[in-house]
């Protein structure tokens, strides 16, 4: 067992937390950003750099699961990383498709 029952309620509560203030900031950022066509880089890179961290974190639960862990060592990790793919995985699709857009119909006006 990699922690006790204790510890994977706290870590799955920090990650969780964590996870969803970094990614209610990222959104309000895109708000403001996205509609003037600014900050393209950042908002784009911040999606992959989430993307990345919910494969890692979906991966790790899925090993801890595999090798045998128990349930409060393996579900925060899947739950964390599940979400965290399901939310930002549309929304590099969506997000690019809109910068776009913007960028066409800044053209447009020229």
């Amino acid at each position: 067992m990699w922690f006790s029952e204790s510890t994977g309620h706290m870590l799955g509560a920090w990650l969780g937390a964590s996870a969803g203030v970094l990614m209610g900031t990222h959104g309000a950022l895109t708000g403001l950003l996205l509609p003037r066509g600014k900050g393209k880089r950042v908002v784009l890179s911040a999606i992959l750099v989430f993307l990345a961290a919910g494969t890692l974190s979906l991966g790790t639960g899925l090993y801890a699961l595999l090798t045998g862990q128990p349930y409060h060592v393996w579900y925060p990790f899947m739950l964390v990383g599940g979400i965290l793919l399901l939310v930002e995985g549309p929304a590099w699709f969506g997000v690019r498709t809109l910068y776009r857009q913007v960028e066409l119909d800044r053209m447009a006006r020229k």
